[in-house]
């Protein structure tokens, strides 16, 4: 470090001597490095724990930041899977027994699809059961692809692409979605029980409307039976008149129904 001459001087003043050596020069220089390498280490201290309690402080605002951009496209998706559950609601004709119970709750009632044993001829809910039962046969009975359809539909209702999918919500999002698919097909199978069920009790109260001969000569001896011989009968023509709604919805409908799925 080359110092200027009036500097020289000043210092050489303070030393009290003007006439030094080089070598005096030399160690004065020293001194003067170290009180500028003692600077420095103050200056890069207080630097050092400047960034250090700005990293605490921004740590928290980062993390925080973070979780409100999780929970915002969770909000998204949490949305999109509602819509994606009206749409398979809508495939699988649910809409159309669709009602608001005194809890303001939806229920679904089959009972204006089953008339004298029968299937009703309104067209809109014949339609809507035979078209919606097809529907959820088909999308049941493969049920490795129905996960990727229903979260192919969830993305494009948030209209979130996968790359920006978050972590978190990824995982989230396929437990909600497994979720949906088995609600879903609980309600649609409890319809097509309710129906199946409606058409039982007909036929139970009306033993000449049944067109099995094996169905109705049970049914004619448990009706002749004494109460003792009913009670081991009953076991067998309930599961025999069950068998005989389903087989007669399945012939309707043209197609299997979701109780076919499990016992594929």
């Amino acid at each position: 470090m080359k110092l200027s001459g009036k500097l020289k001087k000043r210092l050489l003043k303070l030393t009290g001597n003007y006439d030094v050596n080089s070598q005096a020069m030399d160690e004065m220089n020293a001194i003067l490095l170290q009180l500028t390498m003692a600077l420095m280490m103050i200056f890069l201290i207080a630097f050092a724990l400047f960034r250090l309690k700005t990293t605490e402080e921004l740590e928290p605002v980062a993390q925080i930041k973070a979780e409100q951009q999780l929970n915002f496209q969770r909000q998204e998706l949490i949305l999109a899977l509602e819509r994606a559950e009206e749409y398979y609601h809508i495939r699988y004709g649910m809409k159309s027994f669709a009602s608001v119970d005194d809890d303001e709750k939806v229920v679904y009632d089959a009972s204006p699809l089953v008339v004298d044993g029968a299937l009703t001829d309104n067209s809109v809910l014949r339609n809507s059961f035979i078209n919606g039962a097809k529907a959820s046969y088909e999308d049941y009975s493969q049920p490795a692809g129905l996960p990727q359809a229903w979260r192919v539909r969830v993305m494009a209702e948030a209209g979130i692409d996968e790359s920006t999918l978050q972590g978190g919500n990824s995982a989230w999002l396929n437990e909600q979605i497994a979720a949906k698919i088995s609600s879903v097909e609980r309600t649609v199978q409890d319809l097509q029980y309710q129906a199946a069920a409606q058409i039982q009790v007909f036929l139970a109260r009306n033993p000449g409307k049944v067109n099995d001969s094996g169905v109705k000569s049970l049914l004619e001896q448990y009706i002749n039976s004494p109460v003792e011989t009913q009670a081991v009968l009953i076991n067998e023509l309930d599961g025999a008149l069950k068998n005989y709604a389903f087989n007669y919805l399945k012939q309707q409908v043209n197609a299997p129904l979701l109780k076919d799925v499990d016992n594929e």
